[in-house]
């Protein structure tokens, strides 16, 4: 099963009958607390920076968190991900 089906089930509701299931069912629920929910998929070379990010927790043991910078691994990645050209309303610090 790839994230797609994962985000379908998320948005429609759905119930999957495998690993997963417990996942969306959390998720459901803390969707709940919010006014608008919604989930797409993103292929992987398109978001590169939440690939490495995922792979760097399933290799670490316990909880990290950075405040103020980011891990050494994804360095390169957000250099390449940010965008040319401005969004409209958006501001970017460089």
């Amino acid at each position: 099963m790839d994230s797609k089906t994962v985000a379908d089930a998320l948005n429609s509701r759905r119930k999957l009958q495998n690993y997963t299931s417990t996942f969306i069912h959390d998720a459901h629920i803390l969707g709940s607390l919010f006014a608008a929910v919604s989930f797409s998929y993103v292929r992987r070379s398109a978001n590169m920076v939440a690939h490495q990010l995922a792979r760097l927790a399933l290799a670490s043991e316990g909880g990290k968190i950075w405040f103020r910078e980011y891990p050494p691994c994804i360095a390169t990645l957000i250099e390449l991900e940010k965008p040319c050209i401005p969004l409209e309303g958006s501001v970017l610090n460089e």
